[in-house]
């Protein structure tokens, strides 16, 4: 996959078809959408592009969504549109001038000119421009005007009238439905993190947990609550379990941290890299009278963790 910077001054020169979107999460109402651009490409002989922001649009309009945070890094996003074949991606930086510019100027200054578009494929729900709230068919006849033909993607719904989008899986993450989360995405959500030392509480309790510092502070974390995940470390899986939150137990009310327990683990930690998948929620954040109270929660949270690892990977 070839990835074009609409900043440099070199256009590729391939003409391609084309879908436009923040993509953010790559969930399976994305990849639906990217199966059928590039189905399009093979049918009329062309190549496959995705136009893309470097960052979420929200990031950028940071008075409308101060508290932004995304579901996937650039990097993820990358590879994950890479793994569904597509020939070319154009980032693009999504600034107050991008933003204020028209549907037409876009298409054709962008799409058609810089870009070499000759078909855009929308997604049913993908609006773009100064003025987002057009048709389909008011694209299709700006594009017959700049020389580009617009066709509608098929939309996907899933069993039970579900419809895959970033927001609902933003929604799930908030209730700590990460089941729900992965099945919007077609896979696990995910984290990742450098170990970093903590004040060791848990090698008190007998169980020694890994403080995450998150790669991109800006990426999503679920609720605050314990998790069973499954933890990479390099090429090695180990299932584990996932805390989110403060310590009320021992009066911490104000730091929020994300500390992981990998079981059937020995060795040092301290400064590797971790990636964790979110299994399932296995109880919300609270209170204990004690630390033994804690201690008896562990043991049993740490059973529920191995059975969900086992179970999901078997």
């Amino acid at each position: 996959m070839i990835i074009i910077d609409i900043a440099a001054p070199a256009a590729i020169a391939a003409p391609c078809v084309q879908t436009v979107g923040t993509f953010d999460g790559v969930h399976l109402g994305h990849q639906y959408l990217l199966r059928q651009l590039k189905a399009e490409a093979l049918r009329s002989g062309l190549t496959s592009m995705v136009v893309t922001f470097k960052e979420h649009p929200t990031a950028t309009l940071a008075a409308a969504d101060p508290a932004h945070v995304r579901l996937t890094t650039l990097d993820e996003k990358l590879a994950l549109i890479e793994e569904l074949g597509i020939d070319y991606v154009a980032l693009l930086d999504f600034t107050p001038e991008l933003a204020a510019t028209s549907a037409r100027d876009f298409m054709a200054q962008i799409l058609v000119r810089r870009l070499n578009g000759r078909v855009l494929l929308m997604g049913y729900d993908n609006r773009f421009g100064q003025r987002r709230g057009k048709t389909i068919a008011n694209y299709a006849s700006i594009g017959k005007k700049v020389g580009l033909q617009v066709m509608r993607a098929d939309e996907l719904t899933l069993t039970d009238d579900l419809r895959p989008s970033s927001t609902a899986i933003r929604t799930a993450l908030d209730d700590g439905d990460v089941v729900l989360a992965a099945r919007l995405l077609g896979r696990p959500y995910s984290v990742e993190g450098t170990v970093v030392r903590g004040d060791r509480i848990g090698h008190t309790l007998g169980f020694p947990t890994a403080n995450l510092a998150l790669t991109d502070p800006n990426k999503m974390l679920p609720h605050h609550a314990a998790y069973a995940v499954s933890v990479h470390v390099g090429e090695k899986r180990y299932a584990g379990m996932l805390y989110i939150g403060n310590r009320p137990t021992f009066g911490d009310l104000t730091q929020q941290r994300v500390e992981v327990h990998l079981l059937d683990f020995d060795g040092d930690l301290y400064e590797q890299h971790l990636r964790v998948d979110f299994l399932r929620l296995l109880r919300q954040e609270q209170h204990f009278a004690s630390p033994d109270e804690l201690r008896l929660q562990l043991e049993r949270d740490l059973a529920a963790a191995r059975l969900t690892h086992d179970s999901y990977f078997t």
